[in-house]
Order: C-alpha cells, then structure tokens, then sequence
C-alpha cells in the first residue's frame, strides 16, 4: 500500500480490536495481539501459523483472561 510500516501495523491492529466489538477486553486484548501478528505478517507473509496462534490464544485468553467458557457459549 505504500505505507510506512509503523502506522500500518498501528492501523491493522486497530482494525483487528474494532472487529472485536462489543466485548472491549476482547477488542483490547486482540488489538494489543494484532500488533504483533501484523509485524509478523509483514515480516513472513504467511498466514498459517497467524491462524493458528489466534485459534490456540483467543480460546487460552477465553478461559483465563475473560473466564468464559467459548464452548458453552456455542452450546447454550
């Protein structure tokens, strides 16, 4: 896109939290997450091990971050 890769990251990972709303420590944590997986992104340009990390991490933080269960909330 032509821009330089520090407001780019700053803008994705913006992005990355607003798609996370209404739940703001969610949309904090995933923000604060997308910093760090843009950078990677920028750096690779692979998306598999992204994938995997936000599966593996959004369910840890889930459980120990938010204190809710993903599994019985898809199950009610």
């Amino acid at each position: 896109l032509g821009l330089a890769r520090i407001p780019l990251v700053a803008a994705t990972a913006l992005a990355f939290g607003i798609v996370h709303l209404p739940d703001w420590a969610l949309s904090a944590l995933t923000a604060g997450a997308g910093i760090f997986w843009t950078a990677i992104f920028l750096g690779t340009r692979n998306l598999i091990p992204l994938a995997f990390t936000h599966a593996w991490l959004g369910t840890l933080a889930y459980y120990w971050v938010l204190e809710r269960d993903p599994w019985s909330e898809l199950n009610p």
